[in-house]
């Protein structure tokens, strides 16, 4: 079959903006030529101080993690012996396990954190991932085959220069195309991550906010006020990075999938061998396995933890009650 059958013209724009770090030192020519360039520019960790200045921060953030594990040990040590918990005004059974969960909440969401900036600052790379390496190995060998340019070209504008995908091939994997799809790597870490670390912190200051509307502290209640909005607009800005990586990434693989199909259906009408038709639905099976929206294990771990803790704290409340 004809190469081109398994090729598709994609009508979106898909881009690989070139860096100024490497454009402003060197002249780039081929894709293949920059992204090597791009591997020996950006293959490598963090600098010293700036992984001692996060070092830093995470000490505070784990000083934090301890004080509030301690703060509900005691909140929970003070409901089981049936005192107190929480302002006069809303001294009750129903406040106090309300209490207890949201500070469970937030020491998930402090764990979360840590653990978010640990993986990102200490185990991974700014600029590349072993998805850019797939990359860089496909565009070998596509340079190899000098048909690169069939599907990589140079465009450039009064703004900036950039590598264009203009045709996939449905024999690609998709993985190969991360580095076109996603902005920033591991795909979707941040933004993921940020929901998760989001989640506990806007049940802990929802309840901070009744609190302080009731004891009229009008002082922290601001305070409060400006930091929902920030929890309010980091959800907006997440879901809009997520959805527009999710869109371009559904879109490409049901681009494949339909192709696939068309070649298949095609074989079939043309009485075609058998074992073409067998590797062409190979092909297709591959194709359909792929993840409707691919995320790393620590990814679909990070984003349900709060979940799972919140949801455990409220049973556990529920059996105390009764």
């Amino acid at each position: 079959m004809d190469l081109s059958a398994r090729e598709i013209l994609l009508e979106k724009k898909i881009s690989w903006k070139i860096k100024e770090e490497i454009s402003s030192n060197y002249i780039v020519k081929s894709f293949y030529d920059y992204l090597n360039k791009e591997k020996e520019f950006f293959d490598k960790f963090r600098p010293t101080n700036q992984l001692f200045l996060i070092g830093i921060g995470l000490i505070f953030l784990i000083l934090f993690l301890l004080y509030e594990i301690l703060l509900f040990i005691n909140y929970l040590l003070s409901f089981l012996k049936n005192e107190p918990i929480g302002p006069e005004p809303l001294q009750s059974v129903e406040f106090s396990l309300l209490l207890i969960i949201t500070t469970l909440a937030t020491i998930l969401g402090l764990i979360l954190s840590i653990a978010f900036i640990i993986f990102k600052y200490f185990l991974t790379k700014a600029h590349w991932s072993r998805f850019h390496n797939q990359t860089l190995a496909l565009i070998g060998r596509l340079e190899e085959e000098r048909i690169l340019e069939n599907y990589i070209t140079l465009e450039r504008n009064d703004n900036a220069s950039f590598f264009k995908l203009k045709k996939i091939s449905i024999d690609f994997q998709i993985q190969w195309l991360f580095p076109f799809i996603f902005d920033a790597f591991p795909p979707l870490l941040l933004e993921i991550s940020l929901l998760s670390f989001l989640l506990p912190f806007s049940i802990s200051t929802i309840v901070s906010l009744l609190v302080y509307i009731i004891a009229f502290d009008f002082f922290l209640l601001i305070i409060s006020c400006i930091l929902m909005v920030a929890i309010i607009f980091g959800f907006f800005t997440s879901i809009k990075a997520i959805s527009h990586s999710w869109s371009t990434y559904i879109w490409i693989r049901n681009l494949m999938i339909n192709r696939q199909q068309e070649i298949i259906h095609k074989l079939i009408l043309q009485q075609a061998d058998n074992l073409e038709i067998l590797v062409n639905e190979q092909n297709l099976t591959r194709l359909e396995k792929m993840h409707p929206f691919p995320l790393p294990a620590i990814i679909r771990v990070s984003a349900t933890l709060p979940l799972l803790g919140s949801l455990i704290g409220y049973l556990i409340g529920l059996l105390i009650l009764k």
